[in-house]
């Protein structure tokens, strides 16, 4: 089990890396733009992220984060609407996960863990943050493409 969990690490500290990238990528009105009036922005999306991250990191770390505390799609706060804000936040959130991944006991990796709405466990809650990260980080790309950026930003 410790092999999985160096692997889930380091998944997650390289899409941490491309995630971060690609935010430095985008200018502050890019990330404010809402596409075709009606989608999110990359600041919102990025902020759920950041949301989802700090709750998984809390179970990792033993803490409990509360009820979930959003209905519907998250929208970012005007304070978190600064690039250099945001992605100090977004990094701090992945780091808070790997220090729970890291301080967690992978003999209990699949173990599970009861939520008020359903059962999950560090695996999977890893995972989560791996897949949604790298979800939203497809529509950063989504957006740099549209804005006439075709450059993978991954190695800058």
């Amino acid at each position: 089990m410790e092999a999985i969990k160096e692997k889930l690490i380091k998944a997650i500290e390289d899409t941490g890396k491309f995630y971060a990238s690609d935010l430095k990528a985008l200018s502050h009105e890019l990330l404010l733009d809402s596409p075709g009036g009606a989608g999110r922005s990359p600041y919102d999306y990025t902020y759920e992220v950041v949301v989802i991250n700090n709750r998984v990191g809390d179970r990792l770390s033993g803490k409990d984060p509360g009820p979930y505390p959003f209905e519907g799609w998250i929208i970012a706060p005007d304070e978190f609407k600064n690039k250099d804000h945001c992605i100090a936040e977004f990094e701090k959130s992945i780091q808070y996960v790997l220090e729970g991944l890291k301080g967690s006991d992978s003999s209990k990796l699949v173990d599970e863990i009861e939520l008020p709405n359903g059962k999950t466990s560090i695996y999977d809650m890893a995972s989560l943050v791996n897949v949604h990260a790298f979800y939203h980080c497809g529509q950063l790309n989504l957006v740099q493409a549209i804005a006439g950026d075709d450059k993978n930003h991954w190695g800058d």
